[in-house]
């Protein structure tokens, strides 16, 4: 615990600094504040990169959905199917060559 009182506190958010005298203050504002300039960075590039899932499946032309499965999971899928992977490979890697595989016959 420390020995400093929570409030008054600076918050961040993007575009914007203020300073709160009581937490009812800091909940009144609303969400997206941070204590530290450093991570309002970080969240706020983390947020603009990863689109939520459902907004990008993976289609792919055989049909199969590999969305759910891990890296493990598709090596583990590519050595039951005999469809030969670099361990090294990313999972969209791999899955292109599960699709090669699957159009080839």
């Amino acid at each position: 615990m420390s020995n400093f009182p929570e409030f008054p506190a600076c918050r961040y958010r993007p575009g914007e600094t203020r300073i709160f005298n009581s937490a009812e203050d800091l909940a009144a504002a609303g969400d997206g504040w941070a204590d530290s300039p450093v991570k309002v960075a970080v969240v706020t590039e983390v947020a603009v990169e990863l689109p939520p899932a459902e907004e990008a499946p993976e289609a792919h032309a055989s049909g199969a959905d590999y969305s759910n499965l891990d890296k493990a999971d598709l090596v583990a899928l590519a050595e039951a199917e005999g469809v030969e992977i670099d361990g090294r490979w990313n999972r969209t890697k791999i899955i292109a060559a599960l699709e090669a595989a699957a159009a080839a016959g």
